[in-house]
């Protein structure tokens, strides 16, 4: 399997970033560039998006291999994991199953139980929607408007969208990715052991993701952790506020550099 696209920025200490389901490692870059001076900020695309290879499978263990192989091919040392949504799961896996790989741990807005909110919804749009019989991108942006009923989430969308001759493909392998949802909505709990090191949640006020449920499970089987809220902040907290959740994940850097 070849290794996951991905794009370094900075020296140092890794940090690697994962982004949530339909995203990219772009989607992270803005924050990333806070921790460039001091970190070598990994951004990553995982399997099936953005410019990564395509896949039949997308199981946790799998992902969470595909981070293991990156990190030992870059071959910088344990690394700091930061992981959105998907991401998020996506690095708790990696933590319980390749520990020797993951330094400090940070979840934004998941936990290691089943998803109860997903997007169903935006994948089988994305599905049904035939970007070759498109020539104008702003019809797609007009279409995906519509069936979603909110630009900002169309534009969101909108970056998984490739020029391919006089129309546009997806940039994600969308088959798959619709087939395999009821694997990216599971839980974690049954991979690996529970991980010791230092690791943080951070999960949006407004937010469903992390409940009364999530965070017993939380506690439960990270053994030095902590949960921090994030006021006026929904599921995508690196949009809702950028610099609190900049500084949050700072403090928690500093104060766990000497356990490490």
């Amino acid at each position: 399997m070849p290794l996951l696209h991905h794009k370094i920025k900075g020296s140092g200490k890794p940090f690697v970033f994962l982004h949530g389901l339909l995203g990219s490692g772009d989607n992270w870059k803005s924050i990333a560039r806070e921790y460039e001076p001091d970190f070598a900020a990994i951004l990553v695309d995982q399997r099936n998006h953005g410019r990564s290879f395509h896949a039949d499978h997308m199981s946790y263990r799998e992902m969470a291999k595909d981070i293991a192989d990156l990190i030992a091919a870059l071959d910088l040392g344990p690394a700091i994991v930061l992981g959105h949504s998907m991401g998020g799961k996506v690095a708790m896996s990696l933590a319980r199953l390749y520990p020797e790989h993951c330094d400090r741990l940070i979840i934004v807005d998941s936990s290691p139980l089943e998803f109860q909110s997903g997007h169903k919804d935006i994948i089988d749009l994305i599905a049904d929607t035939d970007l070759s019989e498109y020539e104008d991108r702003k019809a797609i942006e007009a279409h995906l408007t519509q069936g979603l009923q909110s630009q900002g989430l169309a534009y969101f969308i909108m970056k998984n969208i490739t020029r391919e001759g006089k129309s546009y493909r997806w940039k994600l392998n969308i088959d798959v990715i619709q087939s395999h949802y009821p694997e990216i909505m599971a839980g974690i709990l049954d991979l690996g052991e529970d991980f010791s090191r230092p690791s943080l949640f951070i999960k949006g006020e407004e937010s469903d993701y992390i409940g009364y449920d999530e965070e017993r499970a939380i506690y439960s089987h990270f053994d030095d952790v902590d949960v921090i809220s994030v006021k006026n902040a929904g599921h995508w907290v690196h949009s809702d506020q950028p610099d609190e959740l900049k500084s949050i994940i700072s403090t928690f850097l500093s104060q766990s550099e000497h356990t490490t």
